[in-house]
């Protein structure tokens, strides 16, 4: 059957974010307030932003024209043109490119945005001054995520809302920090080995180098398996590799930035952690680091290596929003990952086994780095 687009995996996102929490039930400077105070909470882990209607022009979302610093975007219906004009059969899509770094969107519920995502949590952020109308409306009460009080529980709440439904006091930030956070998590990590190079220095495919006991692909794949959910190997044809966890290139003659861009065009909605096969040094100590430092706020988390003074993109945990910085400057003309995470929300960190990103690139320096390897085991 002809089809007119090729079918893709499209990127989880809502509207707004990643994760939306949709707040309602208080008046609009309280829901504000509120969501200062949750994106204090989760600033440091995750890039958050706010969403509100300006109600008018006549009190928008920061009237001192300042964003608060716990926000790395607000956006009002100033912006969000989509929600003005009724006319428009489709949403546009500058508000999503707008907030496609953004991993937690805080918005006010109380208008009508767009249909929340599969990852929103709806939140009831109970207040005495609004209660009457919800009341009134009798809409969405069913689909109550957790119930925040500002105001004291009324007499009749569970006659509207479900019994069981999670509820704290505004003050308890810790408990109510801990059920979101239970709720918002960090993309999960798969492994993406790069092992489609041609190899020409060496004269032969580093991956069937043999340091450790076994070649070095499967050396690999056996190691990242202790840590990642899926273990995926870049090839240019997974025919070759019955065995193994295949993503074919389809970025084709852009080497490293090829094969993570393919693994994003598979799957965008998960992180990858990036190893290049010729790392003969590469053990549980580094990778373990490596997740430790994991950063979902920036776009990648990599480590510095002295030798070239640069972040390393070839032992790096690309997030799923690097998916969109990549294609940006694959725009621009540039195909070089290390420029990448240089001239982005990159998190660099220095590691003290850095040593392990010492790799073979011909016969000679596999010889010496094996010989190490064999008087070491």
């Amino acid at each position: 059957m002809h089809t007119k687009h090729p079918k893709i995996q499209r990127n989880k996102l809502g509207e707004f974010g990643r994760h939306e929490v949709r707040i309602y039930g208080a008046p609009c400077d309280q829901i504000k307030a509120f969501a200062l105070k949750a994106a204090a909470a989760f600033h440091n882990d995750y890039s958050t932003s706010y969403v509100d209607f300006d109600h008018d022009y006549l009190d928008p979302p920061f009237p001192d024209t300042s964003r608060p610093a716990v926000f790395d975007l607000s956006l009002n219906d100033q912006d969000a043109t989509w929600q003005i004009q009724k006319s428009k059969k489709s949403l546009d899509f500058d508000h999503r490119l707008a907030s496609k770094n953004i991993d937690l969107a805080f918005i006010n519920a109380n208008h009508p945005w767009p249909k929340p995502s599969e990852s929103s949590i709806n939140l009831l952020l109970f207040s005495d001054k609004k209660w009457a109308r919800l009341k009134e409306k009798n809409k969405g009460f069913d689909a109550i995520d957790l119930v925040i009080f500002i105001d004291q529980k009324p007499a009749d709440f569970h006659e509207f809302v479900p019994e069981g439904t999670p509820e704290f006091d505004d003050q308890s930030v810790d408990a109510w920090f801990s059920f979101l956070s239970s709720k918002i998590r960090p993309a999960e990590l798969h492994a993406l080995i790069l092992s489609g190079g041609k190899s020409q220095r060496m004269g032969q495919d580093k991956g069937q180098l043999n340091y450790h006991g076994v070649d070095q692909r499967h050396h690999l794949d056996a190691l990242l398996k202790n840590h990642c959910i899926e273990v995926h190997h870049s090839v240019l044809d997974a025919s070759e590799f019955p065995d193994l966890n295949c993503i074919e290139d389809r970025f084709l003659e852009l080497g490293p930035f090829g094969a993570i861009s393919s693994a994003f065009l598979h799957n965008p909605n998960v992180a990858y952690l990036v190893v290049a096969v010729d790392l003969p040094f590469l053990d549980e100590r580094l990778i373990e680091e490596l997740i430790d430092q994991r950063s979902p706020k920036h776009i990648a988390t990599a480590i510095h290596n002295p030798e070239t003074n640069w972040p390393d993109p070839l032992c790096t945990i690309w997030e799923p929003k690097s998916y969109f910085s990549l294609m940006d400057f694959l725009a621009l003309g540039y195909s070089c990952p290390r420029k990448v995470l240089i001239n982005s929300n990159t998190k660099v960190y220095r590691s003290e086994y850095v040593h392990q990103l010492r790799n073979a690139n011909t016969k000679e320096e596999f010889m010496k780095i094996k010989a190490l390897i064999d008087k070491e085991a």
